[in-house]
């Protein structure tokens, strides 16, 4: 009986996996026959292949590195219990331990398969990292190579992110699993205390998180660049004599913060670290706020043309650059006034498609128009009317 209730249990799981994984096989097959069509069907496997291999790294990253983190917050906490459970039978225990096992290990695999799903994306980052190129030509900022923001920038904000969730979830598990066992308080002097082993756990996560938001700051400088609310694309004379200092503090600050958080895992409170984060706040509204608008709204407005005019050279010049428009080749050619009614009669398809009376440009003051005459007839509608 056991047995068969087994293989009805393993036929059921795999007709629901069939039923789950049908959509993406129907669009793998797909593409297969598509790329296979067009003699491509190297480029279907390396993608395919590097999407697996991505997908695995991330789920198996993921699991291990949370799983590991509950299980140093169980040894941590191991003199404690469950707040829910409120006995002193190892059996009940026990029975608890395993339970809040499970809820963990599923909440784990949930976690590691939403970072493996959206790790899929990043095959065409990662191989372009590997297969980058030299352009020869360098932005005027930073003076890097322009292929430094098309192979290599991409992938250090997609690992940062990548990183920063991996760390940000493992902070909310661990938290949640000692305060249901009773090593997150409420304080005297703080809102929460975190006592025994758990805060010094605690306290190298949140560095590594600071270390992580500081690398962030870093990478921000290079996304001025990539600006599109100024007067032209790219970055302004705000944007270079500001909000890259503006960065650098931050991301300077952000790595005291993290020192901060270092140093307080010996110590009983979390005091050291809040005062590192209130200095961040503060400076964080001053440069990343106060001293942009200041410079935009008192140095730059009042002579805007004579401030952002380097920039928008930047702006001229690479985008000539990119539709290779720097090199074109100038020829002049002396206007010859001899046109009479022997020479229209010789082009006319020339004279014919010249447009004089083009519906494009003419439908924008035709309704312009319209829109006026409405209003004076309204006016003089009322001038009539009025005694």
């Amino acid at each position: 009986m056991n047995h068969r209730q087994t293989a009805i249990g393993l036929i059921t799981l795999i007709l629901v996996s069939v039923l789950v994984l049908s959509k993406t096989l129907i669009h793998l097959l797909t593409e297969a026959w598509w790329f296979s069509a067009i003699d491509l069907m190297s480029v279907f496997w390396t993608r395919l292949t590097w999407q697996v291999l991505l997908w695995g790294v991330s789920f198996v990253a993921y699991s291990a590195f949370l799983w590991g983190n509950y299980r140093l917050a169980m040894r941590n906490s191991r003199t404690s219990t469950w707040a829910l459970v409120q006995t002193n039978e190892l059996a009940v225990k026990a029975s608890a331990d395993r339970f809040f096992n499970l809820v963990a290990i599923a909440l784990i695999l949930f976690i590691a398969l939403i970072a493996a799903a959206s790790s899929l994306s990043a095959w065409e980052t990662v191989l372009k990292y590997l297969h980058a190129t030299v352009f020869g030509q360098q932005d005027p900022i930073f003076q890097h190579d322009i292929g430094f923001y098309l192979f290599q920038l991409p992938l250090y904000e997609g690992s940062r992110r990548w990183l920063l969730g991996l760390i940000v979830a493992t902070i909310a598990l661990v938290s949640a699993v000692y305060l249901l066992r009773g090593m997150m308080v409420p304080g005297d002097r703080e809102i929460v205390e975190v006592v025994g082993r758990a805060k010094a756990h605690l306290s190298l996560l949140l560095g590594i998180t600071a270390i992580l938001v500081a690398w962030g700051f870093w990478l921000d400088r290079y996304g001025l660049l990539f600006s599109s609310a100024k007067v032209v694309f790219g970055a302004s004379y705000t944007d270079v004599h500001s909000r890259v200092l503006a960065y650098l503090v931050m991301g300077i600050l952000a790595l005291g913060v993290a020192v901060l958080f270092f140093l307080s895992m010996g110590r009983r409170s979390f005091a050291l670290p809040l005062q590192g984060l209130t200095l961040f706040v503060v400076a964080f509204i001053c440069f990343n706020g106060i001293y942009p608008w200041f410079m935009q709204q008192f140095i730059v407005n009042p002579n805007e043309l004579s401030k952002e005019k380097p920039y928008i050279e930047h702006n001229i010049q690479f985008t000539q650059a990119a539709y290779h428009l720097n090199d074109v080749q100038k020829e002049r050619y002396a206007a010859i006034a001899k046109l009479n009614r022997q020479s229209l009669q010789n082009n006319q398809p020339t004279v014919r498609n010249i447009r004089l009376w083009d519906y494009r440009l003419c439908s924008v003051p035709t309704s312009n128009f319209k829109k006026f005459g409405s209003i004076t007839t309204s006016l003089m509608s009322m001038s009539i009317a009025t005694p």
